[in-house]
């Protein structure tokens, strides 16, 4: 009875060396499997690293591209702004009762002086300029009476705020269909 106890247990020893054996053997072929696994992935993932370099270089680019238009328009907004107040100056001050002698845009302030007949055409001008979209805030820095061939005249020089008006495509709500 012994020896069928010992013959037992050493049935049983190597049933379970056996089983130990062939996890080791499946984890050894898995381990095997995952590593080949990786390796290809890796391979894989390298072909694309040439791709992810040049959509890096792209997103660059196109960075500096989208600062460059901006960059354009926004030169583009002031040079039409410039216009635009040039245009608002010529076409507020009266002609046959106002002359101006320099005109001088330093940032967000326009400099204006001049000659005119009398006090109201100044006063009707500055109110005349802070009608338009383009101007705010006229201030008259001074006034002095001169005299020009005989003629009492006004000279002057006033200060003018500009402002960027908004545009009508930003005015108006969006329509639905």
């Amino acid at each position: 009875m012994l020896r069928q106890q010992v013959a037992g247990l050493l049935c049983l020893f190597l049933l379970v060396l056996v089983g130990l054996a062939g996890t080791y053997q499946w984890q050894a072929s898995t381990v095997t499997s995952l590593r080949a696994s990786i390796n290809d992935l890796n391979k894989e993932k390298n072909t694309y690293n040439s791709t992810i370099k040049k959509i890096a270089e792209l997103k660059k680019t196109k960075d500096l591209l989208d600062a460059k238009v901006k960059a354009i328009k926004q030169l583009k907004e002031k040079s039409s702004l410039a216009v635009h107040i040039i245009d608002e100056v010529a076409t507020h001050t009266p002609q046959d009762r106002m002359w101006l002698t320099n005109l001088t845009q330093s940032g967000s302030t326009l400099s204006l002086q001049g000659v005119a007949l009398d006090n109201a055409t100044i006063a009707q001008y500055m109110q005349s300029m802070e009608e338009s979209p383009y101007f705010k805030n006229a201030e008259l820095a001074n006034s002095s009476l001169m005299d020009v061939s005989g003629q009492k005249l006004k000279s002057f020089s006033m200060t003018i705020t500009i402002v960027v008006p908004e545009k009508k495509a930003d005015k108006e709500p969006a329509k639905t269909s």
